[in-house]
């Protein structure tokens, strides 16, 4: 009835915006929704990022993402998966703190979003897992494009969820600008670099400036790791060097 009511000559223009939202809904649920999700991309923008992990035949679905994870890794998804006894919610073990040892030794799992609503820590941090609502795309593609959406004459609900998210992640990407240029520097505490990595691992949009500070992180990390080695080592050599002095002074 409304399409009748428009003038033959003013429906091609209406036709040619209503295909330019379809087509940048397409391409905007293929840069968010997660693979296997039935949610539609609002709902995803809008959601905790759970859904039922079940394939359109019914069938179960664990190498789909769960709650945690993308479901862009591979190695994510062919993980073991827990249950929770609260919500029957499923998840991949890994991506919820627990090993697969803990797994096979436990006799109740309560997942973080049931703690949550019941106000009890959650055993398996820290850190606490971050939910992840979407495929998590990187701030040049979702700038990209809202700056399409934002050129088709029409009103796009999506839009302003999304410019939410690309907001966060820009503000957060200004703060990390900072700290990178601060790389090496005496000035930059470690327990700052990793506040800051953390606030970047809850954006739903990937700020580019991301994967360079992980890799600050992973340098860092490794550093520690050794040095802790060394000086354990050479503690140890004290301690024997310290004891053969005893013996002797015994003797």
């Amino acid at each position: 009835a409304e399409e009748t009511s428009v003038p033959p000559a003013d429906r091609a223009p209406l036709l040619d915006k209503a295909a330019l939202c379809r087509w940048w809904r397409e391409r905007a649920a293929a840069a968010f929704v997660k693979e296997g999700c039935r949610l539609s991309l609002g709902e995803s923008l809008a959601g905790d990022g759970h859904y039922e992990l079940t394939t359109p035949d019914g069938g179960w679905g664990a190498h789909f993402a769960c709650s945690f994870c993308t479901g862009e890794s591979r190695y994510e998804t062919a993980q073991f998966m827990i249950g929770c006894d609260a919500c029957d919610r499923w998840y991949h073990g890994p991506c919820v703190g627990v090993d697969k040892k803990a797994a096979d030794q436990m006799t109740e799992y309560v997942c973080l979003f049931c703690c949550r609503k019941s106000g009890t820590p959650y055993k398996y941090g820290p850190p606490e897992p971050v939910p992840k609502m979407t495929r998590r795309p990187r701030l040049r593609q979702v700038a990209a494009l809202i700056d399409e959406a934002d050129k088709i004459p029409l009103s796009i609900p999506e839009v302003e969820p999304m410019r939410r998210l690309m907001s966060e992640a820009a503000a957060w990407q200004a703060e990390a600008s900072g700290v990178l240029e601060q790389e090496g520097s005496a000035a930059l505490p470690a327990s700052k670099l990793l506040s800051v990595i953390a606030a970047g691992e809850a954006c739903e949009v990937e700020p580019e400036a991301l994967p360079a500070l992980r890799k600050v992180a992973a340098q860092f990390l490794a550093w520690q790791s050794r040095a802790r080695a060394v000086l354990s080592g050479a503690h140890g050599r004290m301690r024997r060097r310290q004891a053969e002095v005893a013996r002797a002074g015994g003797g």
